[in-house]
Formats: structure tokens, sequence, C-alpha cells
């Protein structure tokens, strides 16, 4: 209690309500890895969350968001 989360570098959450998307963002955020079991119980939001050693993480539903090839140089 009163110590801050370490274990996610982010975590970013997808879904119909941009207010909840937030909220359940900073909520996986703060619960780490279980984070994204919790979300799941959540339809229709999805998440992603990145570690500090660079490993990702996401729920099944997020397949949908990423891309699956390196972006182009701007």
């Amino acid at each position: 209690v009163g110590h801050p989360t370490t274990a996610l570098a982010s975590a970013t959450v997808v879904g119909p309500d941009l207010a909840l998307a937030d909220s359940y963002a900073t909520i996986v955020f703060v619960l780490g890895l279980e984070g994204l079991q919790w979300l799941d119980h959540h339809p229709g939001y999805d998440g992603y969350i990145i570690t500090h050693d660079r490993t990702t993480h996401w729920t099944p539903g997020f397949a949908s968001y990423r891309r699956t090839t390196p972006a182009a140089a701007v």
C-alpha cells in the first residue's frame, strides 16, 4: 500500500466507451500481467501491455488491432 506499481511499462485498452477504456487501462496497469485476465471478464474491451523488458501480451480480441508487418518509415 502506498507504493507505485512497477510491473508494466505500458497498458492500452480499447473498447466502445472511451472513459471506461481509460479507467480499465489504469486498472490493468496497476494489476500487472493479471490485469489482462481481469479485462477478459469485461466484454467489448481488449488490452495490450508492455513490460519493462519489452515483452508484450494482449487479450485474444486485441489481435485484430495489432499490425502484423512493421510500419513504413515516415
